[in-house]
């Protein structure tokens, strides 16, 4: 639920689509995107009017546990907590433009951003519990 900054009050009560995990925010694009765990599906809601304007399926991944947020590429990471899955979305379109295999405990996620792999860009995992590293090289 959103907050007023200058009181700390509830601005508002959204409703979603499922059992939210977490979420990223994307102010660029004025965008919160939530993972649902139980619908394998991101949430995503409009800052200015607090409303759902769209769910996104993450498939492969499937019940979604980690996301991070690259808002430079306006890439959305998503691991599943059912599978060792990681999928990739546009934030702007929804769609899955990439995916790739991670470590099976991938509760957690982080991208590096500008970290050097050469293109294509590569999906890393680090085999530890709980945690997913993705790295990015932007050009």
């Amino acid at each position: 639920m959103p907050l007023k900054v200058e009181t700390g009050a509830v601005a508002a009560t959204i409703p979603i689509g499922g059992v939210a995990e977490t979420g990223q925010a994307d102010a660029g694009i004025g965008r919160v995107f939530v993972n649902l765990e139980d619908v394998n599906a991101i949430d995503v809601i409009d800052m200015t009017t607090y409303k759902v304007v769209a769910q996104y399926p993450v498939a492969p991944a499937a019940a979604p546990t980690g996301m991070a947020l690259d808002a430079k590429t306006h890439r959305l990471f998503v691991t599943g907590g059912d599978a060792p899955t990681m999928a990739m979305l546009d934030t702007r379109t929804g769609k899955v433009v990439a995916q790739g295999a991670t470590c099976s405990c991938n509760g957690n996620i982080i991208v590096s951003s500008n970290a050097p792999v050469p293109k294509p860009m590569k999906i890393s995992s680090l085999k530890a519990p709980d945690m997913a590293l993705i790295f990015i090289r932007h050009r």
